[in-house]
């Protein structure tokens, strides 16, 4: 039971209006047996069995069909709303109000439950009203045979007829609701409290869930292996959740969400068992064990890589300002929109130009300083982004302290095309970019390495110049640079030059056990395979020497290219 104050008071307090003293109109039997009845009810309980339990004026955005008023029984029976008016009040003009709404004869509420009265676009209305409400100083009202039921003043400066004790506070793109549900203390302040909008809902149930994120974990995977969704959800309501909560993601997975207390966030991951590639739109459920429904969350994802791919990032640039290059995956006419955003949330939409596949331009700070420092950059493939989402090249991201930064890049519909994760110490110094070597991580490294040359916007690396003084000889030759490298600060290329198929990179301890494996494509018969001082683990390997073997399959067979690689963290001499 919903529990008034007002109910279990000796004496019942009605608030009557001043009116003038209009002629009386002639009644039918009927409507005198109706306004009887009213009377007598409105006699015996008073203002108890109806209250306004939530109101939106202001609701972010455009006003238009979204504004409601809702009403809630306190009562254990149904109570008609019959002759029952909402009306309003500019705080400009005490006593001139206007009448938004009257119940009619098929008009009720049941014991305890809510009646909704909003504009078209509000979701779970039981009546369409058009309500245009204004921004505070301002008051509603229920009436009812000239007793007020309820009264809620709302901003500054608000004349003291058009509130209950103090005025509620005047919010801005958020409702405001009674706290708890259905008490009233005749206190505006006390009892009104600015939150995001329920129409239709309680305010401050007993158990509510409401999920408030849920994203793939970065970065992406390709199809065929598991998708992993990171799911964030708060607990709303006034007491722990009922055990156990199902969480459902359509009819691919399920999982049990952990308990939260009031006001707390839990957070579960839910595995997609090899999800195929492309868009994949997702609703979650949260049930309780009785099947009853308490959230959903409908998600716009993407399996694999989008139609555009990050391909090389400049995050410590010497001159010319941060940019970041871009590779069409498929054709684009110049009306699509994208998004690029930071760890920090700064974020700026664009249109590429229309390109086709394969094609890359560039995005980037400043157009015209970007511009003089590369004047071989073509004019039409550089767009600049305001405000950017500037990078930040050394520390901790306060979002992903794993992380120093990273970018995000989605469709218009929110999907995610591509993303970087990186930190700062992976290039050795300002001027060096992060190039693109693999799509997808491989064996738990990064498909990011450090440019051999410094960076290279819209320009292919020459493999001489990742050694320079160095020609490749025709046929096969391996260039490895740095060795020896120091894993703190940077990482180490092996740039092969080969005609044949995919090739594997094996590396060795000292005792000859195999630490890491990596592979890749001899696609343009050449390959670029980067190693980062770990072990297969992800575990950082101490300083040394650790033999590698190159394999690959040509057209004569198996071949194969040795040598050692070392790990030196003081500095290489």
């Amino acid at each position: 039971m919903l529990l008034n104050r007002k109910s279990i008071s000796p004496l019942i307090r009605v608030r009557h209006t001043p009116q003038s003293s209009p002629a009386v109109p002639e009644l039918s039997l009927l409507q005198v047996v109706r306004v009887v009845a009213i009377l007598i009810l409105t006699s015996i309980r008073g203002d108890a069995s109806i209250l306004l339990n939530e109101v939106l004026y202001d609701p972010a955005g455009g006003d238009t069909g979204y504004e409601f008023v809702e009403l809630i029984s306190t009562t254990e029976f149904d109570v008609s709303l019959e002759g029952v008016r909402l009306e309003f009040c500019n705080g400009a003009a005490p006593g001139d109000w206007q009448t938004l709404w009257e119940g009619g004869i098929a008009d009720s509420i049941a014991a305890g439950a809510l009646f909704l009265l909003g504009e078209e676009k509000v979701p779970l209305r039981d009546r369409t009203v058009v309500l245009a409400m204004q921004n505070g100083p301002d008051a509603i009202r229920l009436i009812r045979a000239g007793a007020e039921l309820d009264l809620l003043g709302y901003g500054e400066d608000l004349p003291s007829e058009l509130y209950e004790a103090w005025p509620a506070e005047d919010p801005s793109g958020w409702s405001l609701s009674r706290r708890p549900d259905g008490v009233d203390t005749d206190q505006n302040a006390l009892d009104w409290f600015d939150c995001e909008a329920t129409p239709g809902l309680l305010n401050y149930p007993d158990f509510r869930v409401k999920l408030i994120a849920a994203a793939p974990t970065l970065p992406a995977v390709p199809a065929g292996e598991d998708l992993l969704l990171r799911i964030r959800a708060e607990n709303t309501g006034a007491e722990s959740w009922p055990l156990p909560l199902e969480l459902w993601a359509g009819d691919l997975a399920s999982t049990h969400l952990p308990v939260a207390l009031p006001g707390h966030v839990s957070e579960v991951d839910l595995v997609l068992s090899a999800p195929p590639e492309g868009p994949l739109d997702l609703l979650l459920e949260v049930r309780s064990a009785s099947g009853r429904m308490a959230d959903t969350l409908s998600l716009a994802l993407r399996v694999g890589l989008g139609p555009l791919l990050l391909t090389e990032v400049q995050f410590a640039p010497e001159t010319g300002g941060e940019w970041v290059e871009c590779q069409v995956r498929l054709p684009l006419n110049g009306l699509e929109h994208f998004t690029l955003s930071d760890l920090s949330g700064t974020i700026d939409d664009f249109m590429p130009p229309a390109l086709e596949a394969g094609d890359r331009f560039l995005l980037c700070a400043d157009r015209e300083m970007l511009l003089l420092a590369w004047p071989h950059l073509p004019d039409e493939l550089v767009v600049e982004l305001s405000p950017w989402p500037s990078l930040a090249n050394s520390g901790a991201s306060t979002i992903m302290p794993a992380w120093t930064d990273g970018l995000r890049l989605r469709d218009d519909r929110g999907r995610l095309s591509d993303t970087i994760l990186y930190r700062g110490d992976w290039v050795p110094d300002k001027g060096v970019s992060l190039e693109r070597i693999y799509h997808y991580s491989t064996s738990g490294c990064s498909p990011w390495s450090p440019c051999p040359v410094g960076a290279t916007p819209l320009l292919d690396i020459d493999p001489a110049l990742v050694n320079p003084g160095s020609s490749p000889r025709p046929g096969v030759d391996l260039v490895l640079n740095p060795n020896p490298f120091n894993p703190e600060s940077e990482r180490t290329a092996f740039f092969i030059q080969a005609v044949g198929e995919g090739v594997t990179l094996r590396l060795f301890d000292a005792a000859g056990r195999a630490v890491q494996t990596i592979s890749g494509s001899l696609g343009a018969g050449q390959a670029r395979l980067v190693w980062d001082g770990r072990d297969r683990f992800g575990r950082q390997l101490p300083d040394g020497a650790y033999p590698y073997l190159l394999e690959w399959e040509s057209v004569d067979g198996l071949e194969r290219m040795s040598g050692v690689c070392g790990l030196l963290r003081g500095g290489r001499s």
